[in-house]
């Protein structure tokens, strides 16, 4: 017999996940539930097993069973019901009532003395003299005898009486009620650590004869206590416990306190109102305020905090006290330790209290679920300031976890020099500026040793010769995995420095074209290799378990280095203080300092380009000498002399301010001493924590201080996903989404069924895969960071030795306010800057697939393929009056949502049509998402419902919202109506969100998303009432537009946006679409989509450069010259996210169409003396040729070509 348990995530189908301890009958298929009280309709009652679990059969299968049984069934549980009721009167009558069990605890008391030792404790525990001798405290023994026998109806003595049911030794302390009666006797356990048996405990004999502690009632006991004095306020305290802590806090606070055991308050209802009846006719009181002192650490302890709402249920009006303990377990000091009268407190409703328990409990629980995700489990551990570790192991996988300026550059090295000179060697890296730089220092090695340790990038040399040679030693970017067929790494070291980054960039980046045959590679190459090198300075577990599994017969290895090194100083800006306001994304003292602070050579790290070049702006207007180095300076001679030395750069060059941004994150390193006086960071999140970490430490100089400013967290509005931080969550939501995403999908076709189920089953075998599993772990990462970026940044910061207590906090002051209107001002002007940059580029790009270019791509290159992908959105657009640079403005820089948002409101509009573009565009991708699953692997973690939305809104009838709503309040009742269909779980599943507490502002974000918004007004009623109205999103460009020309720009604008849009809609996605689609599994490399063509030509002209081609690399299933592709969404406008490839330069000694001759020391001698033409010219760290020899593509450095 074989059982399945159910849990919470499985629940009993009989009782609903009422009782945990359910389980079924594998072989027989019938449900054993727990639970007296369920009665499901779809289920069979069939009787008890042998340890009166209920049986229960499904329904559909046991239709003969029906109404007999379960009238038996039902009859029974009303027997058992009623034994049990009758079982319990009797027991509560059997019990002594109170004023009786007052007097038999007083004649146990009398018995009984108080050792000097316990009443020394007492004293400590901050008891006076006079508290002890009131409160009646004893000394117990285990077992403790009695001289006088007492009434055995007492829960706590033995059947005889003469003895206590006391299991340990410790103070006897009896609990009063509000009439100072005794109601129950406790008992301090003072050796709780080495016994085990809790601190407090009851003395009862429940479990030796039966009898409780509850009173008659039933309810559990309570402890009242009065104060000496009558008190000087209305107020009645609840406590937790029933010992000490209502005692003390009674008399510090001079108020009556309930105390209840564990804060079970709720098990006592009756008895809590007894109690308050009693205290207000004691004092004569009317009107009474409630306050419960809560203990430290409650507000994050979900039971505690239930247990406090319960109270909440039986006292009006309830308020929390609040002194700096809730959340604050280890530290905090609960009423009865605090001095009161220094103590400033603030009271908490308590449904405001329950709240915020909820969201911190979630916080802590996702935090916690993040930190996972940081954990590291070495095999051994070093610490050693340069790293020193000895050569991997054949067969093997060396993972090490060293900080930034540890030398694991230059251990890799040495390995080379010392032991693996004649092995081969790929390092596959995510930006080709670390790995330009790796080559170089590789290439000083081999002068250095004369030995064949020298890497050279595909890009540089014949780069195909060695990749195919047993010894050669080559580095790559991932985006270049055309390149290597799995045999290349045959044999040979692995380099994956940086891995957490070069992981991320092969699961998430946009640029990497076929992203299912780089993964394949990469976890190919991991198998075949003879060993692997992994460095990074935030490595965790879960990098290296990917690897591991993808080859499970490596032996993982890994070593941390403990070494912290001396850290430099930080100061953590976390905002600036207005009017007693924290506004913590107010980073303007920074900006105050770069820019005023005239004797500081600085240097500023920004993920924020705009902000970088109008700081370079301003800082040249100031005269100082400015270095800047990001993605559109990185071709600039200057900034490529400064990479490739930038110590020798600044010992020849003395610069005030070096500016630089993500684009040179890893290949940065200035060791340079004595020459920066300030480091300033200003991240707005366009990089991850770990990133972040990393890039404070390019500047190696420790006596620098970091002034460091990060963002709180970043506002993300992605419909196509729920935002949670835990895997589990994701996971249920991706799977319960993607089904109703298909079953809509799929509408009218005539093998519905079979076409959901062999995608979905393809989807659940592709989410097994290792990258599947790290994808999602990530995005759950990924999540909380974007919501909590700043405290992941000081918690990884503190985690790698840097002191994070120096938090600073300014008055906001008016030159900070001077300087941040400055700044604004320079971003407009780049702004505006960079659309005229885009308006006035070429059109080479135009009428051409979606293409990337390579990352060393000028920016007037950027700006063509931007161009063309803005009129490939907006056909035509560019022969329309308002085509100039203040339209990319608008819709680039200060609207970039705008075209979305229009798009999302024609698809409503026509949402309901019989095959309307929404469901033509659905329908489209999952076909080809059924055929690419046909032949190949899928990246499930790619996928995201995209009808589901669309239908949310149209469940929500947004749009009859829109004509009807007129003017409205928060609580009107269209808006309400919204509001509850919102809240069911189709619709916000589908939003990707649940309302808010502030529905207006639920309501606006749905406006929002097709292109409307609200304006407000107030009425003149006695509470100001703030009514709302529905209108077109509001559009302001003032700033980039004459005033006189404005209303009449945007105006005829939207109009334009609205019709070129929708008539691209109708082009695309018309029902003649549908005609084309073929969802049976026969030629499938013969169907063609809308797209082929156009998809063919874009793989075309990504891979232009021919000098990587390999005749002999097998054609994968995923080759992207096959016609079936599933593109990802392409990003709007976002140029942050393009890949470039540079235009030919003008000002080189060969130019294009040259015949030049071959010469120099090549691996290959047939190409010495070669006759070459110039087809391409190219510009990375190093200046190279794409040449034609013999009809075969070639790449070379310069040095190695000869004109003639």
């Amino acid at each position: 017999m074989t059982w399945f348990r159910y849990n919470r995530r499985t629940p009993c189908p009989v009782c609903q996940g009422e009782r945990r301890d359910c389980r079924q009958n594998t072989s027989t298929g019938l449900v054993h539930c727990r639970s007296s009280e369920a009665n499901p309709l779809d289920y069979v009652y069939r009787g008890q097993d042998a340890w009166n679990f209920n049986i229960w059969a499904y329904k559909p299968d046991t239709d003969a069973w029906a109404s007999e049984r379960r009238q038996e069934w039902l009859e029974e549980q009303q027997r058992q019901r009623e034994r049990r009721q009758q079982q319990e009167r009797e027991q509560l009558n059997a019990l002594l009532p109170i004023r009786e069990r007052d007097r038999v605890i007083r004649e146990i008391l009398s018995q009984l003395t108080l050792s000097d030792r316990h009443y020394e404790i007492l004293r400590e525990r901050g008891i006076s003299d006079r508290q002890i001798t009131e409160a009646n405290y004893r000394t117990i023994t285990k077992w403790q005898k009695l001289r006088n026998c007492v009434d055995i109806r007492l829960s706590g003595v033995n059947q005889r009486g003469d003895k206590l049911n006391n299991p340990c030794d410790g103070i006897l302390i009896p609990v009063p009620n509000e009439n100072g009666l005794y109601t129950g006797l406790r008992i301090n356990n003072l050796d709780s650590e080495t016994n085990e048996l809790g601190k407090y405990l009851w003395l009862s004999s429940k479990n030796s004869r039966g009898i409780p502690i509850d009173l008659p009632s039933g309810e559990l006991p309570i402890a009242t206590y009065l104060p000496h004095e009558a008190p000087s306020k209305q107020i009645i305290g609840f406590t937790e416990g029933l010992e000490y802590k209502p005692l003390l806090a009674s008399s510090k606070v001079g108020i009556p306190i309930i105390g209840a055991s564990g804060g079970n308050f709720g098990s006592s209802a009756g008895s809590i109102e007894d109690a308050i009846a009693s205290i207000k006719s004691r004092y004569e009181w009317d009107e009474v305020e409630f306050i419960l002192y809560a203990d430290a650490g409650s507000i994050v302890n979900s039971n505690v905090a239930i247990a406090y709402s319960k109270l909440g249920k039986i006292v009006p009006d309830l308020q929390v006290a609040d002194w700096g303990q809730l959340a604050n377990k280890e530290t905090g000091l609960d009423i009865d330790e605090i001095d009161i009268e220094n103590l400033e407190i603030s009271l908490i409703p308590i449904d405001e209290f329950k709240e915020k328990s909820d969201q911190l409990i979630y916080h802590r629980k996702a935090f916690k679920a993040w930190k996972s995700c940081k954990q590291f489990t070495p095999t051994k551990t070093v610490e050693q300031e340069y790293l020193d570790l000895s050569v991997p192991d054949k067969n093997s996988v060396l993972c090490g976890k060293s900080g930034l300026g540890t030398g694991k550059t230059t251990n890799t090295i040495e390995w080379f020099k010392n032991s693996l000179e004649n092995y081969g060697a790929v390092s596959l890296g995510y930006r080709n500026s670390l790995l330009y730089q790796f080559c170089e220092k590789t290439s000083k090695a081999k002068k250095e040793t004369g030995k064949n340790i020298e890497f050279t990038h595909i890009h540089e040399q014949e780069s195909s010769l060695y990749i195919r040679n047993p010894q050669g030693k080559v580095t790559a970017c991932i985006n270049s995995h055309y390149r290597f067929n799995p045999n290349d790494f045959d044999e040979k070291i692995l380099l994956l420095d940086e891995i957490i980054s070069v992981l991320k960039h092969l699961l998430f980046s946009r640029t990497i074209n076929n992203r299912e045959q780089a993964i394949e590679l990469v976890k190919e190459a991991i198998k075949k290799a003879d060993r692997i090198i992994c460095f990074d300075g935030n490595l965790s577990d879960m990098y290296c378990d990917f690897i591991a599994a993808c080859d499970p017969t490596k032996k993982i290895e890994k070593v941390e280095n403990t070494y912290k090194g001396n850290k430099p100083n930080l100061v953590l800006l976390e905002g600036t203080i207005k009017k007693t306001k924290l506004r913590k994304r107010d980073h303007a003292p920074w900006l105050y300092d770069l820019i005023t602070i005239s004797d500081m050579t600085g240097a500023i790290a920004s993920d924020n380009q705009t902000l970088l070049e109008s700081l370079h702006r301003i800082l040249d207007k100031l005269g100082y000498k400015v270095l800047r180095i990001d993605s559109k300076t990185i071709n600039q001679p200057e900034v490529k002399e400064f990479l490739k030395d930038p110590d020798k750069y600044l010992r020849e060059n003395k610069i005030d301010r070096l500016l630089f941004s993500p684009s040179c994150e890893s290949g940065l390193d200035i060791k340079i001493g004595n020459y920066f006086t300030h480091f300033f960071g200003l991240f707005y999140g366009a990089l991850d924590a770990d990133s972040i970490t990393q890039i404070i430490g390019r500047i190696r100089d420790s006596q620098v201080t970091r002034y460091l400013w990060v963002n709180p967290f970043i506002k993300v509005d992605d419909r196509n996903t729920i935002k949670s931080p835990f895997l589990e969550k994701l996971q249920y939501h991706f799977n319960q989404r993607l089904t109703r995403d298909l079953h809509l999908a799929m509408v009218g076709e005539d093998n519905k069924q079979e076409l959901i189920s062999e995608l979905l089953t393809k989807v659940k075998e592709d989410l097994d895969t290792p990258e599947s599993k790290l994808a999602q772990r990530l995005e759950a990462m990924i999540n909380y960071e974007k919501a909590n970026l700043r405290q992941c940044v000081y918690w990884l910061l503190e985690q790698q030795g840097y002191d994070i207590c120096n938090r600073y906090t300014p008055e906001h002051q008016d030159p900070f306010k001077t300087v941040n209107k400055e700044v604004s001002k320079e971003k407009i002007k780049t702004r505006f800057q960079n659309s005229t940059d885009i308006f006035e580029s070429s059109d080479k790009y135009l009428d051409k697939p979606w293409m990337m270019l390579s990352q060393d791509a000028h920016w007037e290159d950027r700006c063509a393929l931007m161009k063309a992908k803005l009129i490939k959105l907006l056909p035509n657009i560019n022969n329309c009056n308002y085509w100039s640079p203040e339209l990319i403005y608008l819709v680039k820089y200060k609207y970039p949502n705008l075209i979305t948002q229009l798009e999302n409101r024609i698809y409503l509009e026509k949402f309901d049509q019989e095959n309307s573009p929404a469901l033509v565009k659905v329908k489209r991708f999952y076909n080809n998402l059924l055929n690419k699953a046909r032949i190949g692997k899928l990246c499930p973690w790619k996928i995201k419902p995209r009808y589901l939305f669309l239908k949310a809104l149209f469940d929500l009838r947004l749009l009859y919202f829109i004509e009807v709503a007129g003017e409205f309040t928060a609580d009107s009742e269209p808006v309400q109506e919204l509001i509850k269909r919102a809240n069911q779980k189709k619709i916000w599943q589908g939003l990707g969100r649940r309302p808010s507490k502030d529905p207006i502002k639920f309501v606006r974000w749905l406006l929002n998303q097709i292109g409307y918004d609200l304006s407000d007004r107030r009425l003149s009623d006695e509470q100001r009432t703030r009514v709302y109205k529905v209108i077109p999103i509001k559009i302001n460009i003032f700033e980039v537009i004459e005033p006189d020309r404005h209303d009449h720009f945007v105006h005829g604008v939207i109009s334009k946006l609205t019709e070129i849009i929708e008539a691209r809609i109708e082009r695309d996605y018309s029902p003649e679409h549908l005609q084309i689609l073929r969802w049976d599994d026969e030629n499938i490399l013969q169907q063609q989509s809308c797209s082929t063509e156009t998809e063919k030509k874009s793989y075309d002209q990504t891979h232009e450069s021919k000098n990587g081609y390999n005749p002999d690399q097998q054609k994968r299933i995923n080759d992207p010259d096959v016609p079936i592709i599933v593109k990802e969404d392409q990003p709007h406008l976002d140029h942050e996210s393009i890949l470039q490839k540079a235009s030919p330069p003008v000002d080189w000694p060969v130019k294009i169409g040259q015949w030049v001759r071959i010469q120099g020391d090549l691996l290959d001698h047939s190409l010495i003396g070669a006759k070459a033409l110039v087809k391409e010219l190219r510009d990375g760290l190093s200046r190279y040729a794409i040449l034609e020899v013999n009809g075969i593509r070639k790449s070379l450095k310069l040095e190695y070509l000869m004109l003639g």
